[in-house]
């Protein structure tokens, strides 16, 4: 049946806030966790904790324990309903990850997440791809 072969990638847009229970399910499931890290800056953050309450509030954005418990992560935007700046969002993210963790989550992961390949044929020739060149240092 079309559609159901098990190299496709699934994954769960705008997973926010996973119940601590639901975080191993992800590399157990083999679903990617497609996340926005700009949306976790304080400024877009207020009304969300107000509405979610300090419980559920507490357990945004747990890129590490997904990557910790085997998950994968794929970063992103919502396009021009939220600022595109990846410098903004791997500041974000760079609040929890390490700067290699939170540029696979823009580069690798968002590619992995994109592409019905694996991870280890994304440099093949003909396969398109968007990049960029960052400085040593720059992201300090």
């Amino acid at each position: 049946m079309p559609g159901t072969a098990r190299d496709r990638r699934h994954r769960v847009e705008h997973i926010e806030c996973p119940h601590p229970a639901e975080i191993g399910r992800f590399a157990e499931l083999d679903v990617i966790a497609s996340m926005q890290p700009q949306h976790a800056a304080p400024a877009m953050t207020e009304v969300w904790h107000r509405q979610l309450g300090p419980v559920r509030a507490s357990r945004g954005w747990p890129w590490k324990k997904i990557l910790a418990s085997g998950g994968r992560l794929a970063f992103g935007t919502t396009g021009r309903w939220c600022c595109w700046i990846p410098f903004a969002s791997l500041f974000e993210a760079m609040k929890t990850l390490s700067l290699e963790e939170a540029v696979a989550g823009w580069t690798s992961g968002a590619a992995t997440r994109a592409t019905l390949r694996p991870q280890g044929e994304l440099r093949r020739r003909g396969l398109r791809r968007h990049s960029a060149e960052l400085e040593a240092g720059s992201a300090e």
